[in-house]
């Protein structure tokens, strides 16, 4: 069983999630407060970006982890209901 420790900033979000005591996330936002990066440091050998995203208007367009960019498409209130690669294969 893994075990994660979340800490939250002044306005309730998520700042930063330590799990199994070895990978330490620090989640990056902009000014207006949407995510940018999912910050990782240290895991493993690697210190960087874990997950980069990328908005418009406000809104989740696309994400990029692992290599591989993945596209949001919103249902009709908005939410992000699926994440699809560029030859829209469902993630």
């Amino acid at each position: 069983m893994t075990v994660s420790l979340n800490s939250y900033d002044a306005l309730g979000r998520r700042a930063e999630t330590t799990t199994g005591g070895s990978k330490h996330y620090d989640y990056i936002r902009d000014v207006t407060g949407l995510d940018v990066a999912d910050w990782c440091a240290p895991c493993g050998t690697y210190n960087g970006s874990a997950v980069s995203y990328v908005h418009i208007n406000g809104s989740l367009v696309a994400q990029y982890n692992n290599g591989t960019t993945y596209f949001a498409h919103p249902d009709h209130l908005g939410s992000t209901r699926l994440m699809t690669r560029l030859l829209l294969a469902p993630h």
